[in-house]
């Protein structure tokens, strides 16, 4: 039986339909929505670290395992790796006590990129991503939790003060943003501002457990904890840190390790000394599932393909005045907050060759029951400080920004010309902060369709998600909106563009093709002259355009659904 390192450790160290109606204050977009079960994407991982290989064909790394399936992968990336954790860029991140270092991966490749740590560490373990998308490590050496930029890799800061962790090893950030590290020598779980990272207090512990190693909340809110050589997972109350008992029964843990909550909703743990990643039921703790292969040695860290996202979306049509303004709507996603930079671009249009830009365009923020919750005219005069600090500033006084953080909802930005002034504007939605779980997702564009460069134009990101590609459908909607505005666009058509400028797909009439594609999401369109397209993407920049057949004109709503 091969020991928990730690021995040798000195002890002091779905599917959402959304719709336009012509009366909401008049304008705004009203959207319902219906929220599928989850149900393991294809394709989706889990990521196994092994930082021992004393197996016969085991090897020092990360391996893939198909989370549907259980079926091992490919061994992803090599190293003696214990804590990992996809950063908000994509890529995976590892701390090796062993070598004492933290170190950068390709997300989709599994090609080492860089070291990324220096003298400021000596022994890392756990490694977790904040909810600002920063990579926080455990020094098991120094007894503290070390901070690194996200996108970067930068070292900023040792973020833990007030109290040294006799033994740090796996930690997380809990619903309440404050961050909880594993104590290996007391059994203690400690609790830091996830702010300021100063010492709050002792959270968890009890006689039970001598040890802690693997620390993460579950979907109901409690905390989950492996602990000595041959416990189960011990559960404690996730609000005041009462001992609450054993958890997982069926399965026989030696020295476990880190443990998730996986997309599905069960419990993976990684048991260290038994070769395999065991899953057990989320809800009863009964075991379920052994996953295991000859090349994994003894796994310490855990860590799921983060979901490809669709993230920093827009639209450019020609805005005109009542109902033909630019009305754009998107839904947040998920249980947290997102900081998000909502922008109106006119003038600046013209530099890149548009013609009849918007001089001074109007930007208002709605929310789901129509009410307006931020609007702007010129973006410096209000939050100048708070809009330049996200490098997405406008490049014209004339325009129109608004930052502010959003709680998972339904919102709809209106442009508007000064003065019921006219001319082609843009719409845009960057998300600031692309690592938490909550998303940006299904922007759904009304506007007025006009011929030439006046068409309407929507752009979007699909973000990387390690490896795995985005399933969206494209839906460009004309006749139906009818009932509820005037000049419908009669035959709208859609294409979706690369990056690159190259067509990737496109439609007039959906039933033409992809008509069982088309039916599966759930939101085929109503009138058979109107646009879909189902599209797996991979990670890029991509454009949605939206003409009238035979250069007809009329008001038309274009829409992206994220089908992740």
């Amino acid at each position: 039986m091969k020991p928990h390192p730690s021995s040798s450790f000195e002890r002091a160290a779905f599917v959402r339909e959304i719709r336009c109606a012509k009366s909401v204050s008049s304008l705004l977009a009203v959207m319902w929505i219906t929220v599928l079960p989850f149900v393991s994407a294809p394709g989706q991982s889990l990521f196994v670290s092994s930082p021992e290989a004393p197996f016969p064909g085991s090897l020092r790394g990360v391996d893939r395992f198909n989370l549907a399936t259980g079926a091992f992968e490919v061994t992803f990336a090599s190293g003696s790796i214990v804590g990992i954790g996809f950063g908000p860029t994509g890529d995976l991140f590892g701390a090796s006590f062993d070598n004492g270092n933290v170190s950068r991966f390709d997300g989709t490749t599994g090609a080492f990129i860089s070291q990324i740590s220096g003298v400021e560490v000596t022994r890392p373990v756990g490694l977790t991503v904040g909810p600002d998308g920063d990579i926080f490590v455990s020094d098991n050496a120094r007894g503290r939790v070390v901070r690194y930029d996200g996108r970067s890799g930068a070292f900023e800061s040792v973020f833990t003060s007030g109290q040294t962790i006799a033994g740090p090893w796996h930690l997380v950030f809990g619903p309440d943003g404050d961050l909880y590290v594993a104590s290996s020598v007391t059994g203690e779980i400690l609790r830091y501002d996830g702010t300021t990272g100063a010492f709050i207090s002792v959270f968890a512990s009890s006689g039970s457990v001598q040890t802690a190693f693997g620390v993460a909340f579950g979907p109901d809110g409690n905390l989950y904890v492996t602990a000595s050589t041959n416990d189960p997972v011990f559960r404690f109350n996730g609000t005041t840190g009462a001992f609450m008992g054993a958890f997982t029964t069926g399965r026989q843990l030696v020295n476990a390790d880190a443990l998730v909550f996986g997309p599905d909703g069960d419990l993976y743990v990684a048991n260290f000394s038994s070769q395999e990643v065991d899953r057990f039921d989320g809800t009863t703790g009964a075991f379920k599932a052994a996953l295991t292969n000859t090349t994994v040695g003894n796994p310490s860290g855990i860590a799921f393909t983060p979901a490809a996202k669709v993230l920093n979306i827009s639209t450019r049509l020609a805005v005109q005045t009542d109902d033909n303004v630019l009305i754009a709507g998107f839904i947040i996603t998920g249980q947290e907050p997102r900081d998000v930079i909502v922008r109106a671009i006119g003038p600046s249009l013209s530099s890149a060759g548009i013609d009849n830009a918007l001089a001074n365009p109007i930007l208002e923020l709605h929310d789901g029951s129509g009410a307006s919750i931020f609007a702007n005219d010129n973006w410096k005069e209000a939050q100048q400080a708070e809009i330049e600090a996200t490098m997405l500033a406008p490049t014209d006084d004339l325009e129109s920004a608004i930052v502010t953080r959003l709680a998972p909802g339904n919102y709809t930005a209106v442009v508007r010309g000064a003065n019921d002034t006219t001319g082609v504007g843009l719409a845009e939605v960057y998300d600031l902060n692309q690592a938490t779980p909550s998303k940006l997702a299904n922007i759904s564009t009304r506007g007025f369709v006009d011929t030439g460069e006046n068409v309407m134009i929507g752009g979007f990101i699909v973000r990387p998600g390690g490896g795995t590609n985005t399933s969206v459908i494209l839906r460009a909607i004309g006749p139906s909106l009818g009932s509820v505005v005037d000049n419908a666009l009669a035959d709208p058509t859609l294409e979706l563009h690369d990056s690159t400028g190259a067509l990737v797909s496109a439609n007039d009439n959906w039933k033409d093709s992809q008509q069982a594609e088309i039916e599966a999401t759930g939101v085929p369109p109503t009138d058979d002259a109107e646009s879909a397209l189902v599209a797996d993407l991979p990670p890029g920049a991509y454009t949605a355009i939206v003409r009238g057949k035979d250069d007809t004109t009329g008001v038309a709503l274009v829409e992206l659904y994220s089908l992740n």
